[in-house]
C-alpha cells in the first residue's frame, strides 16, 4: 500500500504546475517570434552589446541568428553564425527541462542523488576555458580563424 501524500502536496503540485504555464505561454510565444522573425539590425532583437562597444565577437555572437537558422532547418547556416550553439543548445535544452521536471514534482534528479566522480567537478572549468580560447580564436584576422567569426553562408 503506498503512503499518502504529505499535507500540502497537491496544492503545492498545482501552483508549481501553474508557474510553469505562466513562464511556458510567454516562451512559446517568445519562441514562436523568434522562428518568425528573422534576427538582424532592423529586427526587435537586442544587439551584442560587446560587439558594439568593442567591434569584436564574444563567444555568444551569433546565437541568436544561430537558433533561428536551426529551429527554421538550415543547420548549416546556423553552424556558420555560431559553431558551438548546435552542441551548447541540447544540452541547456535538455538540462533545463530535467531541472524543470524535478521542481515541478519536487523530486530529486536519479543524478542528483549519487555522488559525482572527480573528473566530473572540472568540466566547468573546461567550458569556460573552451569559450574563452573560442571568443580569441575567432577574433584573429587569419583566413581559419575568420571562419569561426558569425558570416553569412554564400548562395
Amino acid at each position: 500500500m503506498k503512503p499518502a501524500p504529505p499535507a500540502g502536496f497537491r496544492a503545492r503540485t498545482l501552483i508549481r504546475i501553474g508557474c510553469l504555464l505562466a513562464l511556458g505561454i510567454p516562451a512559446g510565444f517568445a519562441l514562436y517570434f523568434l522562428i518568425v522573425v528573422k534576427p538582424d539590425d532592423q529586427s526587435y532583437f537586442p544587439r551584442c552589446q560587446f560587439h558594439s562597444i568593442t567591434g569584436l565577437h564574444c563567444p555568444g555572437c551569433g546565437l541568436t541568428r544561430s537558433l533561428h537558422s536551426a529551429l527554421n532547418g538550415n543547420i548549416e547556416q546556423a553552424i556558420t553564425y555560431n559553431i558551438l550553439a548546435p552542441i551548447f543548445f541540447p544540452i541547456v535544452l535538455i538540462s533545463m527541462l530535467r531541472s524543470l521536471w524535478s521542481w515541478c514534482w519536487n523530486r530529486k534528479l536519479p543524478a542528483a542523488t549519487k555522488p559525482r566522480p572527480l573528473w566530473m567537478r572540472y568540466i566547468p572549468i573546461a567550458l569556460a576555458a573552451l569559450l574563452i580560447v573560442f571568443g580569441i580564436l575567432r577574433n584573429i584576422p587569419a583566413y581559419p580563424f575568420t571562419l569561426l567569426a558569425p558570416h553569412e553562408l554564400a548562395p
